[in-house]
């Protein structure tokens, strides 16, 4: 198995373990957007009616990156007429 270590170059020394570069995030040029798991699209597509896909569609359209959601009931109601 392959060893991936740190060197310590003035000294020889063994400092164990490993750099990791993280790249900072990029801003999506979309602005805001989420991750959604596929075989639940197909679940909503097949499972709910054209009322309650709107409301979730209106619940998603209001996640935020922490996936919490706060927004009134009778908001959702008056921006989609019912």
């Amino acid at each position: 198995m392959r060893k991936v270590t740190q060197v310590d170059l003035e000294t020889g020394e063994d400092l164990g373990g490993f750099v990791a570069v993280i790249r900072p995030k990029q801003k999506s040029s979309f602005e805001r957007h989420f991750t959604m798991n596929q075989a639940a699209l197909k679940i909503i597509a097949t499972e709910l009616n054209h009322e309650q896909t709107k409301v979730l569609m209106m619940l998603l359209a209001d996640l935020d990156y922490e996936n919490y959601i706060q927004v009134a009931q009778i908001d959702i109601a008056e921006s989609l007429g019912m």
